[in-house]
């Protein structure tokens, strides 16, 4: 039996062995400590916990909870697999639908993948990249807080506008030249490792190589930069704009103002261009991802777009590189210091 005793009051808390009228009360505990049993008073409460049926409670409850944990966790690790999952939403034929990318293809069982989590859960994350930059407080700085905060490019991104003709449309008749890759089309997008071992002469060589290419384009294509270091930053533009000389003038010194810094993931920086369906992509980077399958499966399941990659003074990122134009319908190419 145990009994519990709880004075509301802390004035009507009696001495132990003492209540109120009409409140039930444990009986003492014996001088020789010759009861089974424990007796407690602690702010208020009066506690009689006979031993042999706490005990007995105790050991009830540990195998209950054992047992459900066996129910609902299983005891078969080989039935147990990593799902990548990535969702791509939109409408029309040309859209991107949803798919699952398997990790783990030798293990055995289905996939549970309403747990798993998505790679892409965020289109665009810009808060890395623009912590650190100073803003004037001018008009354009103050558009630059808003795509750093996603409010601009990610709002459309992630209810599936593009700006681009999409899957099975017909190229265009320009051409755009990046680190000597060419593409065909008039829509284009450059995503542009932005990560720290960018730092130095390769950032310095970089910005060139992505203001030659982009003022070399007609007038009449159209052009996006994404930067990504273990997040991504997107142009201060709701989507691909003119190649104007204001336009080109405009964000090549959006370009030059963003620092350096931070890991190397491009998966939301892809999901971004993916999602603009430009003719072409031009992905540069120095390094190895921190998640190259879930980059790779982005640019599997993309629709449209022709993905060209580079590979910057290291290679030590050649193999996922090459699979990804390779999957992309684009040219690989290795750029030497």
């Amino acid at each position: 039996m145990t009994s519990l005793v709880w004075y509301t009051s802390a004035e009507l808390v009696p001495p132990i062995g003492t209540a109120p009228e009409g409140w039930p009360m444990p009986a003492p505990l014996p001088a020789d400590d010759s009861r089974p049993g424990w007796f407690f008073r602690l702010d208020g409460f009066v506690l009689d916990i006979h031993r042999s049926g706490f005990l007995s409670s105790l050991i009830v409850h540990i195998v209950a909870l054992m047992a459900l944990a066996t129910f609902c966790l299983g005891t078969d690790p080989a039935a147990r697999r990593v799902a990548c999952v990535v969702a791509f939403e939109g409408s029309g034929a040309d859209a991107l639908d949803e798919g699952t990318f398997e990790l783990a293809a030798d293990a055995a069982g289905e996939p549970d993948t309403a747990a798993a989590p998505s790679p892409v859960a965020e289109i665009v994350d810009a808060t890395p990249l623009a912590a650190d930059i100073a803003f004037d407080g001018s008009p354009e700085s103050r558009e630059d807080i808003a795509v750093a905060s996603g409010s601009t490019l990610a709002t459309e991104l992630a209810s599936g506008a593009g700006s681009g003709k999409g899957a099975g449309k017909e190229l265009g008749a320009g051409t755009a030249t990046f680190f000597g890759v060419e593409a065909r089309g008039d829509e284009f997008v450059y995503v542009v490792d932005f990560s720290g071992s960018m730092e130095g002469p390769r950032i310095a060589q970089a910005r060139y190589e992505l203001r030659t290419s982009i003022e070399s384009l007609a007038a009449d294509a159209s052009f996006f930069v994404v930067l990504f270091n273990h997040g991504s930053l997107a142009m201060p533009a709701h989507g691909l704009v003119r190649a104007t000389r204001d336009n080109k003038q405009r964000y090549l010194e959006w370009v030059d103002r963003q620092p350096v810094g931070g890991g190397t993931n491009p998966v939301d920086a892809l999901v971004a261009a993916a999602r603009l369906k430009p003719d072409a992509v031009f992905l540069l980077t120095d390094g190895g991802f921190a998640d190259p399958r879930a980059a790779f499966s982005v640019v599997a399941r993309s629709k449209g777009p022709r993905f060209h990659t580079v590979a910057f003074h290291d290679n030590v990122g050649e193999q996922v590189l090459r699979r990804i134009a390779r999957v992309g319908r684009g040219t690989y190419r290795f750029h030497a210091p």
